[in-house]
C-alpha cells in the first residue's frame, strides 16, 4: 500500500466517523419527543410478542411477553403508522389482561410525532 492511499483511507475513516457522529446526534435530538406536536390516533391491532430466553452459562429458560401496539395518525391529511412496545410481562395471560383493559382495536389515543419527520412518532406517556 503506498503512503496516498493510507492517508485516503485513514481520511476515509475519520470522515465516517465525524458523520457517523453527526447523524446520531440528530437523530437523537430528532427523538427527543418533550416538544414534539400531539394528534390524535387509532389502534389498529394489540399484539402478544413472545420471547425466549435461554442463557447456556446458568442453563436459565424462561419467557417474557411484549405488549405491542399498532396505531395509525395523521399529520397534514397524511396517513401513518407507528408501533410502540408498551409493556413487557412475565406472564402471557397478565400481557394479555394488560392489552385487552388498555389498548383496544380502534381505541383513540394520543400520538407525539416528529415535526421534522412525521413517520417518526411516539405514544404520548399517559398513553402507555
Amino acid at each position: 500500500m503506498t503512503r496516498r492511499s493510507t492517508i485516503s483511507s485513514s481520511y476515509s475513516g475519520a470522515l465516517a466517523f465525524v458523520l457517523s457522529l453527526a447523524i446520531a446526534f440528530l437523530c437523537f435530538q430528532s427523538l427527543d419527543n418533550h416538544d414534539w406536536p400531539e394528534t390524535n390516533g387509532k389502534i389498529l391491532e394489540t399484539r402478544i410478542i413472545e420471547n425466549n430466553v435461554h442463557d447456556h452459562d446458568t442453563a436459565f429458560h424462561g419467557s417474557f411477553f411484549i405488549v405491542n401496539v399498532k396505531y395509525e395518525y395523521s399529520v397534514k391529511d397524511k396517513s401513518y403508522t407507528g408501533e410502540h412496545s408498551v409493556k413487557t410481562c412475565v406472564d402471557r395471560k397478565l400481557a394479555e389482561e394488560f392489552a385487552h383493559k388498555q389498548y383496544l382495536k380502534n381505541q383513540s389515543i394520543q400520538v407525539l410525532y416528529s415535526p421534522s419527520w412525521p413517520g417518526l412518532s411516539a405514544l404520548r406517556r399517559s398513553s402507555i
